[in-house]
């Protein structure tokens, strides 16, 4: 399972479902947390799993064919669930879309969920990619001219970089501070190291540009 291409669905529905079903159509495994489950049918696919307490699964997606796993733990958002669930099955790495949403809060949770998860997760939103960075050094592949930023999560993040037109040298980031926002990529890739702290990186890409899957 290692080498798949690993899908998770959620419920926002900010994400085109042309753009949504590109991703789809190119994924191995798909797995959608409780209502997204009809997103993907709406999409014109069909989930191979889908796990939730499923309040908001209709019986269109119950009916779907999908292998459905309930869990009905309320201390745990249906991401937390998704996650748990894929690490328990193998999953590695994956692709997390549908996050965006009209509500803030349940944005900022799914962030949070990803952030403290110990799978490889790329979160891809209508706009681009964005993913929490490990301790020490990542490559990302990118193209000249991309908006890159680089964001501190928590208190603070001391990074360098590599290959930015404002690089980060040893630079300390935080929520009161200095952050590094739309800065630019000057060639195909990038290097960030994260020294200390916790930090979050969001890659511009155009639609016409995804799917992107991780390496």
């Amino acid at each position: 399972m290692a080498g798949e291409r690993v899908l998770g669905v959620l419920a926002g529905r900010d994400m085109p479902l042309e753009l949504l079903g590109k991703w789809l159509e190119s994924a191995d495994l798909v797995l959608a947390a409780d209502g997204a489950g009809d997103i993907v049918l709406e999409a014109g696919f069909r989930p191979h799993h889908i796990v939730g307490d499923l309040d908001s699964l209709t019986m269109a997606g119950m009916a779907s064919g999908a292998e459905i796993h309930t869990d009905l733990d309320m201390d745990r958002t249906d991401c937390d669930k998704l996650l748990d669930y894929s690490q328990s099955i193998g999953v590695q790495r994956m692709v997390l879309t549908s996050v965006e949403g009209d509500r803030p809060d349940h944005w900022f949770s799914t962030l949070t969920s990803v952030a403290r998860h110990h799978l490889h997760v790329v979160v891809a939103t209508r706009t681009g990619l964005m993913q929490p960075l490990t301790m020490g050094k990542q490559t990302l592949d990118v193209s000249p001219g991309r908006t890159v930023s680089v964001m501190p999560w928590g208190t603070h993040a001391r990074l360098s970089s590599k290959g930015l037109k404002w690089p980060l040298d040893d630079t300390e980031l935080s929520a009161w501070g200095l952050i590094s926002i739309s800065n630019v990529a000057e060639d195909w890739e990038i290097e960030l190291e994260l020294h200390a702290g916790a930090a979050w990186v969001y890659v511009q890409f155009e639609p016409e540009e995804m799917p992107r899957w991780p390496t």
